[in-house]
């Protein structure tokens, strides 16, 4: 399966993967989820290499959306 997305932080790349990557990119953004649903998800993911700030969508290697964890 081609890694074609990606979502970086810090110029790090925390994330790669395919199109499904842009659900956890909405969820990340809170998009998705709200309110203490979203406090939950944004727990486990700041264990998984996240911090709160600003984060960037990249498809092949272009920039095409940017957000931020709250």
């Amino acid at each position: 399966m081609a890694k074609e997305y990606s979502i970086k932080q810090h110029g790090k790349t925390i994330l790669e993967g395919c199109h499904h990557l842009r659900m956890i990119w909405y969820n990340l953004i809170g998009r998705n989820i709200k309110g203490e649903e979203y406090h939950k998800y944004i727990g486990f993911a700041t264990s998984s290499g996240f911090q709160q700030g600003s984060i960037e969508l990249y498809r092949e290697n272009e920039l095409i959306e940017t957000g931020e964890i709250k």
